[in-house]
């Protein structure tokens, strides 16, 4: 092996043509008064543990970067660290491959690994627009974890992939991975320093003390962010199992959206190569990106990240002249859809504007996702069947979470074997699912809410490594006649262009093809009611306006009746086109239908607390 100069960039370990150029920032413990202490680093044997230390030349270091190259190293048989003048060691914020992290809740990460090619073959991200997606969020391991997930490899990105004929036969094309990158689920309920936190974490635990400390479940916390994390790898190699799951996902039409949280210490560099990182190297179809200092403008303008999706929790277009620009791959989560939804779901006043523009908004200049429920808060069955939080298994005297879910428990509070309020709340998951996947924007929705998940209670299960938080896959079967019901609705929206129009909607017939892109109507056709006491409306879907790009076919046409209230409502139907009748499609006090025969001429009955939807025939 020889040693050279190399280069300064990029940060970390890269293989070259002649062997591997290493570049690492040493700010802290790098400077005494006004001399410059060295730095090393540590070569380690992966067969023998046999160590090597190599000084970083003085003349090899621009700023607070040292460079060197390693030429002919055998990459298969070293890992790599570094050491300060002061003996003390840190691994680099840049590997992409650590050790010591392969065992969950014991993240003792002691060296990086140098990385190693891959064979994609033709794999490529899927590219695929907003207005296609169906986005499935999911814990990594938690998604099959529980002993009824069926798969070899539980609570693993192995696992995940094991899954991929379930999530077709439900119609997913896009999941969401929360933080999937090497993180320290290790929490330590007393302060210590970073270091004494890690030395804590590689001791000998006993049961008695382990059961003192928590973990760190969901993710957002610091960690190793260009690594995929080892312990959610069968192998205990998060990178390769990283890429085999996204490469048998794209194999199967499935795209890849996965969270990065960043603290406030990173700056705008470090956040946009660890994006890009992950597009280019990781073949990630998006990214959701969370922290509290994120450069915004910069990621959107990242020539590379220019075709990935990417999404923020909050961002605001600038305006050029009197028009806001265009981001076609960047979206903003629709926080308010959840919480003005689960309002008018449970029947609160003065929420059918808020419902209305949800529904029908697709803004062009910036996609929206929907959803009604997320990893925090209820989830969509607990929405529908508590109404104070059970928080009481985090050890925070059930002082945790959000005091208010805008739930509503159908009458009995927790699980009941009363037929009534069980058929209510299952007619309540219809129709919450019916608004998801009948809105312009993006629906989203959690792994399991489709078979009735339920945390029995948590609204804040972020230190939950248990039952609670694992999917109970022993749901599906009890659950089979929802499960159908989403399956067939997600169908339904991806048929027809009508519910996720490329064009913005204006309410008006613009190109006087006889009837608006969409309409309005209250128990009159064509007068709708949105006074702050009303719970019900219909809306109506013309198909002439939902025309895919590029082709000449018209949709179909669609009528819509909501009734939120307690007491049931007529409606008084408008006209479908000339030579056409109304056909009731799905109820949700039933599902859809399998004999489609009955006909609506003028009038519709719509039971309390349903929806209705009729197609023009």
């Amino acid at each position: 092996m020889n040693i050279s100069k190399g280069r300064p960039f990029p940060l970390g370990a890269t293989v070259t043509s002649r062997g591997v150029n290493i570049a690492v920032v040493c700010e802290e413990g790098c400077e005494t008064g006004r001399r410059r202490s060295p730095l090393t680093l540590v070569l380690e044997r992966t067969d023998s543990g046999e160590k090597e230390r190599i000084a970083f030349s003085e003349a090899a270091r621009v700023g607070h970067v040292y460079y060197m190259q390693l030429e002919d190293l055998d990459t298969g048989k070293y890992i790599y660290s570094f050491e300060d003048s002061e003996g003390k060691k840190f691994t680099d914020p840049f590997a992409v491959r650590l050790e010591g992290t392969e065992q969950w809740g014991r993240f003792t990460p002691r060296g990086a690994y140098f990385p190693e090619e891959y064979d994609w073959g033709d794999d490529h991200p899927l590219n695929r627009g907003y207005s296609e997606m169906i986005m499935y969020l999911l814990h990594v391991r938690g998604f099959t974890k529980h002993i009824s997930s069926g798969v070899k490899n539980k609570g693993t990105f192995e696992g995940v992939a094991e899954k991929v004929e379930y999530l077709k036969r439900l119609g997913i094309n896009t999941v969401e991975l929360m933080p999937a990158f090497e993180f320290n689920e290790v929490m330590d309920t007393e302060k210590r320093t970073q270091r004494e936190a890690v030395n804590a974490a590689s001791e000998e635990i006993e049961p008695r003390t382990k059961k003192s400390r928590k973990i760190n479940y969901w993710g957002f916390t610091d960690g190793y962010l260009f690594a995929p994390k080892n312990a959610y790898s069968a192998r205990g190699d998060g990178e390769r199992s990283f890429k085999d799951m996204v490469k048998e996902l794209h194999a199967n039409g499935i795209g890849v959206v996965v969270q990065l949280y960043f603290e406030k210490k990173y700056d705008t560099d470090f956040i946009s190569k660890c994006a890009v990182y992950w597009v280019s190297e990781l073949h990630v179809d998006g990214l959701r990106i969370l922290g509290e200092k994120i450069p915004k403008k910069a990621l959107t303008e990242n020539p590379y990240l220019k075709g990935t999706c990417i999404i923020f929790d909050e961002f605001e277009p600038e305006i050029n002249g009197n028009e806001k620009q265009t981001l076609k791959n960047v979206a903003v989560l629709n926080d308010a859809f959840m919480c003005d939804n689960r309002k008018f779901l449970k029947g609160d006043a003065d929420m059918l504007p808020a419902f209305v523009r949800h529904q029908l908004q697709n803004d062009v200049t910036l996609k929206r996702i929907n959803y009604m429920d997320s990893y925090y808060g209820f989830t969509l069955n607990d929405m529908v069947t508590y109404d104070a939080k059970h928080n009481e298994d985090n050890g925070e005297g059930n002082t945790d979470g959000s005091d208010y879910n805008y739930s509503w428990n159908c009458g009995i509070e927790g699980k009941t074997r009363r037929k009534g309020i069980e058929a209510l709340r299952l007619k309540q998951l219809r129709n919450a699912f019916t608004y998801l996947m009948l809105s312009q924007g993006v629906p989203e929705f959690v792994a399991g809410d489709e078979f009735r998940n339920s945390q029995k209670g948590n609204n804040n299960a972020y230190c939950q490594d248990n039952a609670v938080t694992y999917l109970n896959w022993n749901d599906l079967e009890r659950s089979r006649e929802l499960f159908e019901f989403v399956r067939t609705l997600i169908e339904l929206r991806k048929e027809h262009k009508v519910f996720h129009n490329d064009n913005r909607l204006t309410l008006t017939d613009p190109k006087s093809l006889g009837a608006p892109d969409v309409s309005i109507h209250g128990e009159q056709a064509w007068a709708p009611r949105l006074d702050n006491y009303m719970r019900h409306i219909g809306i109506m879907y013309s198909g002439a306006y939902a025309q895919t790009k590029g082709s000449r076919s018209k949709d179909k046409d669609f009528y819509i009746a909501y009734n939120m209230h307690w007491q049931k409502h007529r409606f008084a139907l408008p006209k479908p086109p000339k030579g056409k009748r109304w056909r009731i499609l799905m109820n949700t006090e039933s599902g859809f239908l399998n004999d489609r025969s009955k006909r609506e001429d003028t009038e519709l009955n719509v039971a309390e607390r349903s929806i209705v939807m009729l197609e023009a025939v």
